[in-house]
């Protein structure tokens, strides 16, 4: 119904005028689209504020693991002899290698590990 067929419907009512049943008809109908749409309206929010709370908690999981990330890093970078890989310009898989082998060899890379140019280690 648009906003004229209910004003109309409205004065009819304010002048005394008993609807008919095809008004009555299409008011009742119009009442139901109205509380379907409402209805369809809080299912929206109700998903957008559960996808949001789901997104808030993969979020802290998330600065919560980049935060542990970060301070292994800070560990790994702060043992003394430990070698950055030059070419990757990063701490990498062969100087976390060289860690768990320090104590087995003088903390110098594993065998066959040595940096892809040839540079010694740190």
């Amino acid at each position: 119904m648009t906003v004229e067929e209910l004003n109309e419907l409205q004065q009819q009512l304010d002048q005394g005028k008993l609807l008919d049943a095809t008004q009555c008809a299409a008011l009742l109908a119009e009442v139901w689209r109205l509380k379907t749409m409402n209805t369809g309206k809080a299912i929206e929010v109700r998903t957008a504020r559960d996808e949001s709370h789901q997104a808030g908690t993969a979020l802290s999981e998330m600065r919560a693991e980049n935060e542990a990330l970060r301070l292994e890093l800070e560990q790994l970078k702060a043992i003394n002899g430990l070698a950055a890989c030059e070419l990757e310009a990063r701490w990498s898989n062969c100087a976390v290698a060289m860690l768990k082998k320090k104590g087995a060899n003088g903390g110098t890379h594993p065998a066959g590990s040595e940096p892809r140019n040839g540079a010694p280690g740190k």
